[in-house]
């Protein structure tokens, strides 16, 4: 699958921003996409075109939840032209620079920021194929999955080891609160910049045919793990996302246990559980996984919390820092 022009591509986004296409969904649900890419567009004006002093200020919370649909509509509108002039400008003068891919154990999430990334908007069905096309700085790229019936979105890509991962989760500060329902698991929620969950029909449309998991992690006492499942598939609603992971020929630091334990079972959240277990392991610790009577990791817990409510992952606890990405074998 061939790259898109940048200004083919941005065409194509107004042309997405100007119909409905997205549809169906509620009002709310539409609203929350366009605010996204509000956030992730003015993140890239922010990175890459540092003489708009406009786009230097954060966008706020107040200011986006300020925008009716139609407004957010018009908003993303404007923000793709100004990403599109600024780039056809600096690219006169300014070539593109890369820099060499580096360990999970040595990249820790909270030294990867917007600053220190090439940003593109070109796109791919995956951070694989943006890797197989030249793509080098880890940062935020935008994907198609072949097997996804909605929408592109845009991804955090990291690149290691070979690969271009796909990162699904991602946790370094604790400024987004991870104790969501249902719906929210289901689309996604957060900020690529940030800290994010990419969604459950994302994730099962991603890991749909010959896939692997890495997951790293990051303890308050400064230890890190990871490690990395070679087949790992998500199944779809209808199946409640269920997990479906082999640890045959498992490889890292991180206790295997900790995912295997949660093999075929079903994901559950607070008010939809799926666990097995007589009461729900969702709300007893205050996250959402695929619970098994109930856990022994918690990647979704509360941030930074030593406590069963907390992150964890077997004995190692609480973690600060939190990353599970999937590429194809």
């Amino acid at each position: 699958m061939s790259t898109f022009p940048q200004t083919t591509l941005l065409i194509l986004l107004i042309s997405v921003v100007q119909s409905n296409v997205i549809e169906p969904g509620s009002v709310e649900q539409n609203l929350f996409f366009y605010q996204q890419q509000i956030l992730t567009i003015h993140q890239l004006l922010k990175a890459d075109c540092p003489d708009l002093d406009r786009f230097k200020r954060e966008l706020t919370d107040d200011h986006l939840k300020s925008l009716n649909l139609e407004l957010a509509k018009l908003t993303l509108n404007r923000l793709l032209q100004t990403l599109e002039s600024c780039r056809s400008d600096a690219s006169k003068s300014h070539p593109v620079m890369t820099s060499s891919a580096t360990t999970p154990e040595a990249r820790s999430m909270s030294a990867v920021t917007e600053k220190d990334a090439t940003k593109t908007l070109s796109i791919a069905k995956d951070c694989q194929e943006h890797y197989e096309n030249g793509s080098a700085t880890s940062g935020v790229y935008l994907i198609d999955p072949p097997t996804n019936n909605s929408k592109p979105l845009y991804v955090w890509c990291d690149f290691f080891d070979d690969h271009g991962w796909t990162i699904v989760q991602k946790r370094f500060d604790g400024k987004v609160d991870f104790y969501q329902n249902w719906l929210h698991y289901k689309e996604g929620f957060g900020t690529i910049t940030g800290e994010y969950w990419l969604g459950l029909d994302n994730i099962h449309a991603l890991s749909q045919t010959n896939w692997k998991l890495n997951i790293l992690v990051k303890a308050a006492n400064g230890t890190t793990k990871s490690g990395t499942w070679p087949s790992f598939i998500i199944g779809s609603e209808e199946d409640n996302y269920r997990l479906n992971v082999s640890s045959v020929a498992y490889n890292g630091s991180l206790e295997e246990f900790g995912l295997s334990f949660h093999n075929l079972m079903a994901f559950s959240t607070k008010d939809r559980d799926n666990d097995g277990f007589y009461r729900s392991c969702a709300e007893e610790c205050y996250g959402a996984w695929w619970y098994k009577s109930c856990t022994v990791s918690n990647l979704n817990g509360g941030y930074n919390i030593s406590s069963r409510q907390g992150t964890y992952w077997s004995d190692l606890y609480p973690l600060i820092e939190t990353v599970m990405r999937v590429s194809r074998n």
